[in-house]
């Protein structure tokens, strides 16, 4: 899908990507509410902060959401980045299938990811693709960064500052947008740098220092010409910030008749064409569970929702049904006096002949009655992809080793799909653009650290010919995690169970304790060394008969009391 332009003016330019902002961003209109109410449940600490609907005298919060997010947050990015080896190289002929070739590629983006931040980075992607159930990066390059730094650099892209069609095939077919902010002094800064015109520079800033908007607030009223986040126009323009609209994508030009492939396009004040020229925009997506025709994807804590409700709706009913037994209401028989005893602290009632106090009794069996919260509880684990399992729980009732096995297997594949699908579908391409862009701006050679054949530390040359190796980077954390599982599970069974027993006479046990050791991420404490155990007896043993030598030889020995003595 391309933008199309029915004119090549700045003006309708700027105007006509505003338009198509505000389109793609009616579209999702949907979706921006629902993640409203889930950052509502997320940071809410009692009901009145939420929108629900009942009265209750109580306003208790079960934070299920909250703690679903943390706990799913957690396990994606361990199970994706259990390390920095998370990486696996994928050659495309023998040139690139050697050694030398994987490791000075591995050893440049690992290099580039301890000075770019892509730990945080990825942090806040796992965040976005748990939270919204959508997450977006932006791989840039950048040439002078304040600390030095020069190479790819990953950006997070907020699900509320980029838009797109929905309804295209593909997301890498649409159009995208980008929304930013930046301070006048970036501003300045960057228009310097895209060679914007003085006029056109001057004219965005005096707007903020105008104190009025002009005939700019007279002829665009319309909604889609005010930047999110504030209430008016001046309210904007007093804030001290700028906002960009970046697109990306193909344009097409109604009076040429021209289409311009992979173009970046940006406007300020979603009134001024700032630069257009030719760039791939390198945005990547990741998504939760997609929907059929529909690009703007569903997260895990979106069927949950319901399910907090309902257990904020029943604690707080059980505990509103509680606090009548300890405070019942009262029907009062007669004009009856209410008497307050300080001595005793209590009331006490006058009442006439005929008259008193009967207190007005619930039926006991509210206090009783099971409210099926735990069973709530649970089935929001298992809607989110958070099996009772994947936890250390053990579902109700006795299970051999193998059930647990299965079980295990089961509740893994749901959550593994998620965590190798978000590696397919952005962790790699987004390492396949930081290359590219190292490759097409490369400058000069790059060392760095790597690990020679003894385990010691050692340092590389990577020239721009290494990074032109036919062959791809691929994230393996998830799949190699999926795969370990497994191989330990069947250790395990095979240790505790008869099918151990009958094969145990042809098991090679030194192999076996090796991957256990390999799979259990203990090879660089020496675990494992054949026989070690007898050895370690042996040793004792004979340290055992050198400290009983000892101590024989200083029994046969006078004390000094004897030859003092003597």
């Amino acid at each position: 899908m391309s933008l199309t332009l029915q004119s090549t003016k700045p003006d309708v330019i700027a105007s006509r990507i505003s338009e198509q902002w505000f389109s793609f961003q009616s579209k999702r209109s949907l979706n921006r509410g629902k993640w409203e109410e889930i950052e509502s449940y997320l940071y809410a600490t009692d009901t009145t902060s939420l929108n629900t609907s009942g009265s209750y005298d109580h306003t208790t919060h079960i934070p299920v959401v909250a703690e679903i997010k943390e706990e799913l947050e957690s396990l994606i990015y361990s199970t994706v980045y259990p390390n920095e080896d998370f990486m696996g190289w994928k050659p495309y002929d023998l040139q690139a299938g050697t050694k030398d070739k994987r490791e000075k590629v591995l050893a440049y983006i690992k290099n580039r990811h301890s000075l770019n931040g892509f730990e945080k980075v990825l942090r806040k992607l796992v965040q976005d693709l748990v939270t919204y159930g959508n997450a977006f990066v932006h791989v840039t390059h950048t040439n002078s960064g304040r600390d030095g730094y020069r190479g790819p650099v990953p950006k997070r892209i907020s699900p509320y500052d980029i838009v797109f069609d929905p309804a295209a095939t593909e997301f890498n077919n649409t159009t995208k947008i980008v929304r930013s902010v930046m301070t006048l002094g970036d501003f300045k800064k960057f228009a310097d740098k895209v060679g914007l015109d003085e006029s056109k520079t001057k004219e965005i800033l005096q707007r903020r220092y105008q104190g009025q908007i002009g005939s700019f607030i007279d002829t665009n009223k319309n909604k889609q010409f005010l930047p999110d986040g504030f209430t008016s126009l001046q309210s904007y323009y007093d804030s001290g910030v700028i906002e960009l609209l970046w697109l990306y994508g193909d344009v097409w030009d109604d009076e040429t008749e021209e289409l311009h492939v992979d173009q970046c396009v940006v406007i300020a004040d979603r009134t001024t064409l700032v630069m257009q020229e030719e760039a791939d925009g390198h945005i990547h997506k990741a998504s939760w569970a997609e929907k059929p025709d529909n690009l703007w994807s569903q997260g895990p804590l979106d069927k949950v929702i319901g399910m907090n409700y309902q257990i904020n709706h029943r604690e707080n009913s059980k505990s509103d049904a509680l606090d009548r037994f300890i405070f019942p209401d009262r029907v009062y028989i007669g004009d009856v006096e209410e008497i307050y005893d300080t001595s005793t602290g209590q009331t006490k009632y006058l009442a006439p002949e005929g008259g008193g106090v009967r207190d007005i009794v619930p039926d006991t069996t509210v206090l009783t009655a099971d409210m099926h919260q735990d069973k709530l509880m649970a089935l929001s684990r298992e809607a989110a992809g958070l099996p009772p399992q994947l936890q250390g729980y053990r579902t109700p009732g006795e299970k051999t080793l193998g059930e647990v096995s299965q079980l295990m297997d089961a509740g893994m594949r749901k959550f593994m799909h998620k965590a190798s699908q978000f590696e397919i579908d952005l962790l790699e391409p987004m390492i396949r653009s930081e290359i590219i862009l190292a490759r097409e701006n490369f400058t000069s050679i790059v060392q760095a650290q790597t690990l020679d054949e003894t385990g010691l530390p050692t340092f590389i040359e990577i020239t721009e010919e290494d990074l032109k190796s036919n062959g791809v980077l691929v994230p393996v954390g998830a799949r190699r995690f999926s795969v370990e599982t497994k191989q330990l599970n069947m250790i395990n069974t095979l240790a505790n169970s008869n099918l151990g027993q009958l094969i145990g006479a042809h098991l090679n046990t030194y192999n076996l304790a090796q991957a256990v050791e390999s799979l259990g991420g203990l090879t660089e404490f020496k675990a494992i060394e054949k026989f070690a155990q007898i050895d370690e007896q042996a040793d004792m043993q004979q340290q055992q008969a050198i400290a009983e030598q000892q101590l024989t030889s200083n029994l046969s020995q006078p004390s000094m009391q004897e030859v003092l003595m003597e």
